[in-house]
Order: C-alpha cells, then structure tokens, then sequence
C-alpha cells in the first residue's frame, strides 16, 4: 500500500471514532384535552327609563343602558338561547297590558332585532360579548313605580 493509502486509512478509521455511535430517533408527542365547556356573566345589568312618549320604558332612550353579557367557552363555538322575555317587576297599581320584548347583538356575529319570543344565535367566538336592549311598552302608559324585563339566557354546545 503506498503511502497516501495508508494515511488516508487511518483518517478514515480516525474519524469513525470520533464522530461515535449512530444518533437513535424518538417520536415526540404532545396530548391535551378540552372539555366542552360554557360560562355566562352578566357584567352590566340594564337600565330601563320612560322615553318622551310615556308609552315605552327601554334601555334605548337617553340615561337608558343595555346589559352586558360576557360568554366564555371551550370546546365548540358556543350556542346562546333567551326565553321570551317576561316584566319581571311592576309596581301594585299597575294594570297594563304590556308588551315586553329583547334584542342583542355580539362580536361574535349575533344580530336579534327586538323580538317578544325565544331566540338564539351561535357564536364565532369562543369568548364574546353579548350587547342586550329590552323594553316595555304600554299603549295606556304607566304608572310611578320600578318595571323589569327579564329573559333567562343559557349556553350549550
């Protein structure tokens, strides 16, 4: 073997030894899990007030407030359903014939114009804001006293 041969031999062998043993390969997993999962808080209760026609208590006329719903869900994008809203409070003296009713909008996509039947609306978002007007309203109009409207909200998936 000429001279070149044997030293290339040995580099060879040379680096074998250095570079050591072959690497083994593992797979790596990652697992979770998620529960379905629906929280409701009413952050802001609303605020009804008599509009200028003495016809209408809503929380749409000036000094009036909407309530605000906050939804937080796991999971699947939530379902929000209302009850039909009910006048949760009168005073005594009062006799009316009120019609009651709700609307809402959100972030997350739900546009219920004032309705006085049940409704609902799924969410795009898992975490949304629910924006809620009701009011009362009375032909005959209505006497001094509180007034609530009242709708009973759940969530589902």
């Amino acid at each position: 073997m000429s001279k070149w041969g044997i030293h290339f031999l040995s580099a060879t062998v040379m680096m074998s030894a250095i570079a050591g043993p072959a690497l083994a390969a593992t797979n790596v997993s990652l697992i979770g899990g998620i529960l379905d999962s629906c929280i409701l808080t009413l952050s802001t209760p609303g605020r009804l007030v008599a509009d200028d026609s003495g016809m209408n208590m809503t929380s749409t006329a000036p000094l009036g407030a909407a309530a605000v719903l906050a939804v937080v869900a796991t999971g699947g994008r939530p379902t929000v359903e209302f009850t039909a809203p009910t006048m949760s409070l009168s005073p005594g003296a009062y006799a009316g014939s009120p019609m009651v009713a709700v609307g809402y909008t959100s972030l997350g996509g739900a546009n219920q114009t004032m309705t006085s039947g049940e409704s609902s609306y799924r969410s795009n978002l898992l975490l949304d804001i629910v924006t809620i007007d009701g009011t009362i309203t009375d032909a005959n109009g209505f006497v001094a006293g509180d007034y609530a409207v009242s709708s009973v909200a759940t969530c589902s998936q």
